[in-house]
Formats: structure tokens, sequence, C-alpha cells
């Protein structure tokens, strides 16, 4: 271990332990470290990252006072700034840190893997993980996971690690654990998001309920947005799982009415927008590239997982949530159809996607649907070019990313692919559109802009109109 931070020595507040610094743990961080009361903060705070080039980076960048998330979220970037300065937080790779810690939160990411039969979890790094706190946890610490998990998760895969490795160590004490799944939005409610939001949890048992449920009621403003205790942690993990498979099916029912749309040359939003007056419909969902991000592109597989990998359940198979995944799969193929049938060859065009991340105001681009948009249009035959405001990397397409604007060759259309703030103060006429097409994919466009695109005689598509 590396010199141990003061606020460790001194022992003078509890200190919190964030396990994974990702898009997630790295916010969590932030948000309990910066609560303050009369300008002393309520937590000292410890990030654990893997011992890797990733895991390295982000430790030596947030020790030296970079945000490693690029965000708007000028209350995210401010609070970082804060705990910096104030040195009540410390990221490090070193595992044996875990052992200061009074609470422990887990934000593991849990992803799918593929065979030639079926879709299923990868648990390797989430056991390993459960092991690592099993190991070096304090006997009567708390631990608090908020990775969305298949449901059973906690009863039937954590617990057992964290217990067999405790009692190695001859503790033979129930763990104190609990699970309450994240609620971190990226963009520019980043850190809004953490502490002004309705929270879900449940615990091991009633001393584990009750210790979180009084961390939780120190971060997160509970007077207006109060936590929801579950009487179990696999009622809580499928809270999580219903909630995004809600949202994912309704996304695949709007992709459908979309096409009917394009076809009968009917606006879709307005249809939305008057559907929307209704307080039971308001959160009817509008057309798009295609569903992004972490959650929703596997979260609704976990109950059809949690069924056959942890209770053994092989009857149950979630057709309509299948259904509405494969639909949300295919949804950037009509985007591509879309642009085919106005261009009549793709061939040899050059296309521009303006926006590369799964979701305005963020450079997260984990599933991002503008990747699955640039595959399937490179298929074709298509030289692509990427852009985003905040992106700094693009994985494996990074060769097609523009770092500016200024760098636009002449194109054959443009696609609208995020609602980015910055894309809406641009004079999209001014550059270089050999067919003056733009697709819209999201709604981007303002009046303004599409006044101008009616001037300067520009085909202005949009999906669902």
């Amino acid at each position: 271990m590396k010199a141990i931070p003061d606020f460790i020595k001194k022992k003078d507040k509890p200190i919190i332990c964030i396990q994974g610094l990702g898009f997630v743990g790295t916010a969590m961080m932030i948000a309990i470290a910066s609560r303050f009361l009369k300008n002393k903060n309520l937590f000292n705070v410890i990030g654990i990252d893997k011992n890797n080039t990733r895991g390295k980076k982000i430790v030596k960048d947030l020790n030296s006072g970079n945000l490693t998330i690029n965000t708007t979220d000028k209350d995210l970037q401010t609070s970082f700034k804060k705990i910096f300065n104030k040195k009540n937080f410390f990221a490090t790779t070193d595992k044996n840190y875990i052992k200061y810690a009074d609470i422990i939160i887990s934000d593991i990411n849990l992803d799918l893997k593929k065979n030639k039969k079926n879709i299923y979890v990868d648990f390797t790094n989430f056991k390993s993980a459960m092991k690592e706190l099993g190991k070096n946890m304090k006997k009567d610490a708390l631990i608090i996971v908020e990775t969305t998990v298949p449901p059973g998760t906690s009863e039937k895969i954590a617990i057992p690690i964290i217990k067999r490795e405790r009692e190695k160590r001859g503790i033979k004490s129930e763990p104190n654990y609990a699970y309450s799944y994240e609620r971190v939005m990226p963009g520019n409610k980043y850190l809004d998001s953490i502490i002004n939001f309705w929270r879900v949890y449940s615990g091991y048992n009633k001393k584990s309920v009750n210790l979180c449920s009084s961390f939780l009621k120190k971060i997160i403003n509970t007077k207006q947005y109060p936590l929801t205790e579950l009487s179990s942690m696999t009622s809580c993990e499928t809270s999580k799982i219903l909630e995004n498979s809600y949202r994912a099916i309704n996304i695949a029912f709007i992709d459908e009415w979309s096409r009917f749309a394009e076809s009968v040359k009917i606006d879709l939003y307005e249809v939305i927008d008057a559907i929307k007056v209704r307080p039971t419909h308001s959160n009817i969902r509008y057309p798009g590239l295609g569903v992004g991000g972490y959650c929703l592109t596997k979260d609704p597989l976990f109950g059809l997982i949690s069924a056959n990998q942890i209770h053994q359940m092989k009857y149950l198979n979630f057709p309509l949530t299948m259904q509405s995944f494969q639909i949300n799969n295919n949804m950037p193929i009509a985007s591509v159809n879309l642009l085919k049938k106005y261009l009549k060859s793709l061939k040899n065009k050059k296309i521009l996607i303006m926006g590369l991340s799964y979701q305005s105001d963020t450079d997260d681009t984990r599933h991002s649907p503008s990747t699955d948009f640039a595959k399937k249009l490179i298929s074709k035959g298509v030289t692509v070019y990427g852009h985003d405001p905040l992106v700094t990397t693009w994985g494996k397409f990074e060769k097609y990313r523009l770092r500016s604007l200024k760098d636009i060759p002449q194109i054959d259309a443009l696609v609208l692919a995020v609602n980015h703030d910055e894309y809406k103060k641009i004079d999209l006429t001014r550059l270089d559109i050999r067919s003056k097409i733009i697709l819209d994919t999201r709604n981007v466009a303002t009046e303004r802009q599409k006044k101008k695109f009616f001037e300067k005689k520009f085909h202005y598509i949009s999906l669902g109109r």
C-alpha cells in the first residue's frame, strides 16, 4: 500500500468505499464526498478500481483533479473540484483499502455474453468483486450493492460468497448487506439524478435494512424523494429489471408506429403530444434511432436469465420482452433503409453521423445506437464520419471520428443521432451536403433550424414523420 491518506489516520468521519469507478461509481463517489454540513464533510471516500491500464488511468486522473467523466453537468464538475480541494476522497487500485471502510458501495459491471445457444450473464467479475469484499471488509461494515443484477443474485450468489470468505477469516456473524439499485442518469443532471431521486432498497436482515436506510437519508433528498423499502432483496432487484423492461417494450412499440407514420405521411410527434395530455399516458416514448446505454440494452433480458441461470426455471421464456429486445436491436436498420430510399444507393456514399453517445449531454458510448448504425452503413459500402462534442474516443470506430466540425469534408447526407444542445445552435445548412439530405433520428433540429432547411431547400427527414 502507498502512503495512507490523512483522513484514514484521523478516523474522524465514516469512511465510504466505492468499488468500481465507472460512470456510476465515480458519480456516486462525488455525490457522497460532497455532502457537507456547516462546511464540514459528512464522509471521507475511498474509490477503488481494477489494477489494469484503464483502472490506473482513472485513479491517476482523479487523484490529479481531473474528472474522468466528460459531462455538461456543472454541478458535478463543481462538486468534484470542491472535494478535490477538501482532500476528503482518495482513488486507488489497491483492494486492501477495503478494510478501512464502514460502508462499501459496489458498482461493478455485469455484462451479457453470447454463445451458439443463448445469451447469458458472465458473473466472473461480479463474483470476484464479492470475494474481495468478503476477504477484506471490516466485521461490521455494510455492503450496498448498486449494480443492476438478475433477480436472486444477492441471495443466491453474492451473500454465499461473502459469508464463505468471512468464515475463512474466522468471522461467523452474518454480514451486513443491502441492495439498492443505482439511479444515475448521465447528462446535464448527472449529480441531481443521485441526490434528488427516489431510491428503492432492501436488506439481508433487519440490521442491514436500518443501516442502509440511515446512510441513504444522509445522501439523498428524502424529504422530497422518500425511500421505498421492499420486503426482499429479490423484489428490489426485480424492481429495476421490470422498470427497464417496461421502458424497452414502450420503445419497441413506438418503432412500429414510426414506420406507419412515415408511410401514411403523418407526424407521429404531433400524435404523441396529443396523447401525452392525458396524465395516464404521459410517459409514452418518441421515435428514435434505437436503444442504447448500459441498462436498456441488457436489463430486459435479466428476467429470463434469472429464471434460467439462477432459479433453474426453464419453462419461463418472457416472449413479449424478448420480442421487444429483437425489435430494438433492429431499429438502426430502419434509419439505414430510410437513407437508402432518398439516396437511391448507399454504395460509395459519404455520411456524417452527428452524435456518438447513447444519449444527450454525456460522453457515454456504451451500446450506442450510433455505433450500430455506423456498422450497418459501413457494411453497405458507406464511408462514415462521426462527430460528438463530448466523446473523446469511439472505440473500434475511432478512425472515423472527426475531432472538430471544421474537419467535415463534402458529404452526401447528414444524420442527427443525438440531441446534444450544441447541435441546436449550429447552422447546419452551411455544411457541404451534396444531396442536401438531413435525417433527424431524435427530433434534434429546432423550429428555427427547420425553417432554415426549408429556406435553403434542404430535404429534412425525421423518423416518425
